[in-house]
């Protein structure tokens, strides 16, 4: 009964050092997919409609949404007559308008990193249209 338990406990370690294995494993992808921009990640995706037509596209996409994300009253049909300061940019700068700041600029950075495969698909694209 003893090598019994001695044998458990060994496959029980020999599975913890594969598990411990494959979860940094895990981590270092997640970190991965977190540092580089979520339009990207839905524009790259196998399994979403989305299709690469032109250069640097997650990239003008996410500096849209900065913008509307920062200064919605842009969506307003009836614009402000005052030109003075909206109080609600004090709230939706700050707390919509800079992360997403941050999320352009990494889509920038995995947009250059694509370029190459990205002219080449866009130039593809443009030539069966």
């Amino acid at each position: 009964m003893r090598d019994f338990w001695s044998n458990i406990c060994f496959y029980g370690r020999c599975i913890g050092i594969v598990c411990r294995e494959w979860w940094r494993k895990v981590f270092v992808l997640a970190a991965c997919a977190g540092m580089c921009g979520c339009v990207n990640l839905y524009t790259r995706f196998p399994t979403t409609n989305p299709e690469i037509e032109e250069c640097y596209q997650s990239t003008r996409v996410m500096a849209a949404m900065t913008v509307i994300g920062s200064f919605p009253q842009m969506m307003s049909d009836v614009p402000s007559k005052s030109g003075s300061l909206c109080w609600e940019n004090l709230i939706s700068v700050p707390f919509i308008g800079l992360p997403c700041f941050v999320d352009t600029c990494l889509e920038a950075a995995v947009d250059t990193v694509c370029l190459p495969a990205d002219y080449f698909m866009a130039r593809a694209r443009e030539k069966k249209d």
